[in-house]
C-alpha cells in the first residue's frame, strides 16, 4: 500500500497540520490539524491539499456572518464587498472560485478580519466604486488593492494583457518583475506606442540589457 504523504508542521489556509490522527472508514489518511482560532479538527489529506478544507469552519462562518459581528457593519457595501472576495478565495463551492482560488489568488492574512479590511481600505468613495487588485496576477493585500469603477477596473485589465517578446509570452506585470522595471514605467511605454522588445530592454531609459540579462 502507497505510504501518504507526510503533511506534519505544514499550513493549509488556516490549518497547521499536527500530527497523522489515522484513516477513515474508506481508508484515507487524516490529519489533526490546528486552527488558527484555536480549535482542532481531522481532516482527510485530500481536502487539505486540493484547498477544500482550509479552517475549521471558522473562516465560512466569519463571511456568512454566524458569528456574532462587533462591528455592527454586516449591512454595508463594504462588509459585502469584503465577504465575497474571502468567498471566492476561500470557498470552492463558490462560483466565482475557479477564477480566485481556483488560480492561487489568496486574502491575506490581515484581511482575514473585516476590521482590518475596512481601516486599510476605507469607505467606497461611491456606490459605483468595486474591490480592484492592481496587479491581477497578486493577492488581495493592501498593497495591490483599492477601490475602482468598472471603467478604472477595465483599464486595469488592458494593463495586464499578455505580451510577446524574445519568445515568451507573459503580463506586464511579470514581465516587469523578470527586468527589474518598475510596472507603471514599463506599462506607459508600451501605451506610448513602443515595440516591446525595446520597452523591456531600456533600464532608467538609458541603458540596454542585453540577452544575458533577459534570459537569466
Amino acid at each position: 500500500m502507497t505510504q501518504p504523504i507526510n503533511l506534519i508542521g505544514r499550513r493549509f489556509g488556516r490549518l497547521l497540520v499536527k500530527e497523522r490522527s489515522g484513516s477513515s472508514a474508506a481508508g484515507k489518511a487524516t490529519w489533526l490539524c490546528v486552527c488558527d482560532c484555536g480549535k482542532e479538527v481531522v481532516v482527510l489529506s485530500g481536502s487539505l491539499v486540493s484547498g477544500r478544507t482550509k479552517s475549521c469552519r471558522c473562516l465560512l462562518e466569519d463571511v456568512s456572518g454566524k458569528r456574532h459581528a462587533t462591528h455592527k457593519d454586516t449591512n454595508s457595501t463594504e462588509y459585502h464587498s469584503w465577504a465575497s472576495m474571502v468567498q471566492r478565495c476561500s470557498n470552492s463551492n463558490n462560483p466565482g472560485y475557479k477564477d480566485y482560488g481556483g488560480r492561487g489568488i489568496t486574502v491575506c492574512q490581515r484581511w482575514l478580519k473585516y476590521e482590518n479590511f475596512l481601516a486599510d481600505m476605507g469607505r467606497k468613495p461611491s456606490p459605483q466604486h468595486s474591490i480592484d487588485r492592481i496587479d491581477n496576477e497578486a493577492n488581495y493585500e493592501p498593497s495591490n488593492c483599492h477601490w475602482a469603477t468598472n471603467r478604472q477596473q477595465a483599464n486595469n485589465a488592458r494593463r495586464n494583457r499578455l505580451i510577446t517578446a524574445f519568445g515568451e509570452t507573459m503580463t506586464i506585470s511579470q514581465w516587469s518583475a523578470k527586468v527589474g522595471i518598475p510596472y507603471m514605467r514599463l506599462y506607459m511605454r508600451l501605451e506610448r506606442g513602443s515595440k516591446a522588445e525595446v520597452a523591456l530592454s531600456v533600464v532608467g531609459d538609458a541603458r540596454f540589457l542585453t540577452s544575458r540579462h533577459l534570459t537569466t
